[in-house]
């Protein structure tokens, strides 16, 4: 049993996983709550991100549930790349010329092997990663996100001032500090603090910024004049690896 809460809503869910399917079913009925049908590989950030955007539809099932024992509602949707908002799937096959974001900009991987000691550079707008010959496909694999993921977290701490010079003026909650991590949420904000799931750096400036104004005021949309369009960019890209 897990639970979602929000400043609106609050309630339980659980969740069965199956093989074989992008689809994501909610299911609502007296027995059973709230029950999430998800893919295998579906990760607890995309869970946070379905259910923040079924939050007022499931919230109106429960309080039909209430009225009517028989009632079960399903609610389904396809999940493509555009909505997976985060997605890190440490299985992933890296290939040379994939390219990937780093503050809405994407840039292309070059992989180079190498008879010397693994290396990992940004140059020339352009990640490149220098892998022994010895390594197989699996270490290959495992070592590329590895580093990469170092790499987007490393870029986080450099952005930090940025970001706060930039929201600290127009927010009304104290921000101290924010760090990078692997995170459940996408941003998630505790006594002045900041937690960010390292993903969120593959978004534009503007994105961020606004992601984290969502997680810390009570009226986000007030701070900016572009707000929803700022948060449009999340609707149009995966921040996955």
């Amino acid at each position: 049993m897990y639970h979602f809460k929000t400043k609106k809503h609050s309630f339980n869910y659980t969740i069965h996983q199956v093989q074989n399917t992008t689809n994501v079913q909610i299911s609502v009925c007296k027995d059973e709550g709230v029950l999430l049908t998800v893919p295998k590989s579906f990760t607890k950030s995309n869970l946070q991100f379905v259910l923040a955007r079924k939050a007022d539809w499931i919230a109106e099932q429960l309080g039909d549930v209430q009225t009517s024992e028989e009632n079960h509602t399903q609610d389904e949707e396809k999940i493509t790349e555009a909505e997976n908002v985060v997605k890190s799937d440490e299985k992933k096959s890296f290939q040379s010329g994939e390219r990937f974001f780093y503050l809405g900009r994407q840039y292309r991987l070059n992989i180079e092997t190498t008879e010397d000691t693994p290396s990992f550079a940004f140059k020339y707008s352009k990640f490149t990663a220098q892998i022994p010959t010895s390594w197989d496909e699996a270490k290959t694999n495992e070592e590329i996100f590895t580093m990469l993921k170092e790499w987007y977290i490393t870029k986080g701490h450099d952005k930090t001032k940025d970001i706060l010079k930039s929201l600290t003026p127009l927010l009304t909650n104290d921000v101290a500090s924010i760090t990078w991590e692997e995170s459940p949420n996408l941003v998630s904000y505790n006594n002045g603090d900041v937690e960010a799931d390292w993903h969120l750096l593959m978004a534009p400036m503007a994105t961020i910024e606004a992601v984290i104004a969502k997680e810390v005021e009570q009226n986000p949309s007030s701070l900016f004049e572009d707000y929803n369009e700022r948060l449009e960019w999340l609707k149009e890209h995966t921040l996955s690896l």
